[in-house]
Formats: structure tokens, sequence, C-alpha cells
């Protein structure tokens, strides 16, 4: 026996009427129509449950683009005249590590790089490089 539950047969213990299937950012349940009742569980998406450290990898590039200069100089909380130094001394592949942490930090860094035209690379095997991981990733953050 799997240990599924056939949501289709759920009924509300309150009014006895037939439940629905509900789910949000990170909750998953059944919920009456009639009378509101609900049942939920957390569901949080594997980029928000990830704790291993993940490390980013930046490639250089010219240090007279101020917008990559920005983006590199939030991602490592630093000065623009810091990540201009970080830049003269990183090469064309992206191997100088620009941050390391968890997952759910990670794509959000990755994906402010790659909007400023940064190329990026994370470790072999990162498995939360996907919309759907970055999307779960900026909801939760918003919502804390």
């Amino acid at each position: 026996m799997s240990g599924a539950v056939d949501v289709t047969a759920a009924h509300c213990e309150r009014c006895a009427m037939p439940m629905i299937p509900h789910q949000d950012a990170t909750t998953r349940g059944l919920i009456c129509p009639t009378c509101g009742w609900l049942v939920v569980s957390t569901a949080l998406p594997a980029v928000l449950t990830d704790d291993r450290p993940w490390h980013l990898f930046a490639a250089g590039f010219p240090t007279t683009d101020r917008d990559r200069l920005k983006a590199l100089a939030e991602v490592r909380g630093i000065n623009l005249v810091e990540a201009a130094k970080l830049v003269r001394t990183m090469g064309p592949a992206p191997d100088t590590l620009v941050f390391e942490g968890r997952a759910s930090e990670l794509v959000q860094h990755m994906a402010r790089l790659r909007a400023a035209g940064v190329t990026v690379a994370t470790d072999p095997g990162f498995p939360h490089d996907t919309p759907a991981a970055l999307a779960a990733a900026r909801r939760v953050r918003v919502a804390l």
C-alpha cells in the first residue's frame, strides 16, 4: 500500500460535503466549499529545504560595465570599488567564487547576475537551476 490518500473521496468533518483540493506556494490540503473547514500541510519546494552549502561562480567582464559591477557588488555584499578589484582578478571562465550558501539564496543571486549579463556557474549537480525554483525562492522571501 502506498499510503496515498484519495482526495476525491474526502468529506468535510463538519458538514459532510465533498472537499476540494487546495494548494498555494507553501501549503496544500483540502477545503470545504460549503463551510470553509480545511485541512492543510506544508508543501515546501525542494529549493527551500535544501540546506547544503552550494557555490556560485562568475566569469570576468570589463570593469567599465557598471550594471554588472553593481550586480556583483550586491551579491558579494561589497562596494563598487571592491567589485572592480575582484573583476580584475577574474578570468573568462566562470571559476571565481562569488557566493556560498543555501540553494534558495543562490538561485536569487544567480538570477540577479544573469540579468546583468554576468556568466555564472554552480557546483556540478545543482538541481535548482529552474524558473520554478527561482519563483518559489522569491515568493517565500517576500512573504517572510
